[in-house]
């Protein structure tokens, strides 16, 4: 990866999206997508070319792992990301 020229910083966490229109009570399953404005940021600048990082502090439990994978695939870089020994909060 590039040296990533714009670093994003803030909270990370999953959006969670039902996978139909149906009210909260009638949805049968959601689809999760990294969210918080630093990712979204740094998503939309990578979606137009920019080498992008993102910086946040992430629990070190499966959500805070699944959060840098998802960073990653994305093409932003998890390298500023900083794991704490908390869970994550629901």
């Amino acid at each position: 990866m590039s040296v990533p020229r714009v670093l994003c910083v803030g909270e990370l966490m999953w959006d969670f999206y039902g996978t139909s229109p149906d009210s909260l009570e009638q949805v049968e399953g959601f689809v999760r997508r990294a969210g918080g404005a630093a990712a979204n940021v740094a998503a939309e600048l990578t979606a137009l070319g920019v080498a992008t990082a993102v910086a946040a502090v992430v629990a070190r439990d499966a959500f805070g792992r699944g959060l840098r994978r998802a960073l990653d695939a994305a093409g932003i870089d998890p390298s500023a990301l900083v794991e704490r020994r908390r869970r994550s909060g629901l």
